[in-house]
């Protein structure tokens, strides 16, 4: 992440000499995914510090975090502030595909770099070779799409684990849904079939009736 940080300095920033520039970091700080966004904002804070014990830029750099909750429309929000804000070179963020995806936008009209150290929906990046996309091609992406991992994970559940008959559960989220699909189709693929697929809702604690259906229809594995 250090590497990917400095690059974006680098091409955003050449010449603020003698100012401090800061990266912006865009994830849930609070809420069920805060242990992933605190780790991150970590992370950023502890690439700012080498970058500045290295002397390697003639201008200090500084971070910035910003609480998005895991939830898109907050996730906007964060972005617009951070868009707002002249001293913010790069962006961290955000956790989530559902939102990196609509925040993206924001930071691309305003010509800010975004790097995703997480979110895999293949949408985050390919938007950007779409028609209508008419800003700087600057969404960036540290993770494997999701079409890989999905991928991945039925050949997986083919060679190693040996099982052909899966369930396949998801969230709803761009996230959960772009595996799910990515997943079914190399399952099918490979010659394996999809006992049953179930949606799921973010916040959900009561799985009980899910459970005694999965173990009814005995599938060889879950994907979730």
């Amino acid at each position: 992440m250090l590497a990917a940080v400095i690059l974006a300095l680098s091409a955003s920033a050449p010449a603020r000499a003698a100012e401090t520039v800061r990266i912006a970091v865009a994830a849930p700080l609070t809420g069920d995914l805060a242990p992933d966004g605190q780790s991150i904002r970590r992370a950023v804070d502890l690439a700012v510090a080498e970058a500045n014990a290295s002397k390697a830029f003639p201008f200090a750099i500084e971070a910035l975090a910003l609480d998005d909750r895991a939830d898109p429309k907050e996730a906007v929000n964060v972005a617009n502030l951070i868009s707002a804000d002249g001293r913010v070179v790069a962006v961290v963020g955000h956790v989530n595909s559902g939102c990196c995806l609509p925040a993206s936008r924001v930071y691309a009209k305003a010509g800010i770099p975004m790097l995703t150290p997480t979110g895999i929906s293949g949408e985050i990046t390919s938007q950007q070779l779409a028609p209508g996309w008419s800003w700087p091609r600057l969404v960036l992406r540290l993770p494997p799409r999701d079409d890989v991992q999905g991928a991945a994970s039925a050949r997986f559940c083919l060679e190693r684990l040996k099982a052909r008959r899966v369930a396949i559960i998801q969230d709803q989220t761009p996230y959960g849904q772009g595996l799910a699909r990515a997943f079914r189709a190399a399952l099918e693929a490979g010659g394996g079939s999809v006992a049953s697929e179930d949606a799921v809702s973010v916040g959900d604690r009561d799985f009980k009736a899910l459970a005694a259906r999965l173990a009814e229809e005995k599938p060889q594995a879950v994907y979730f």
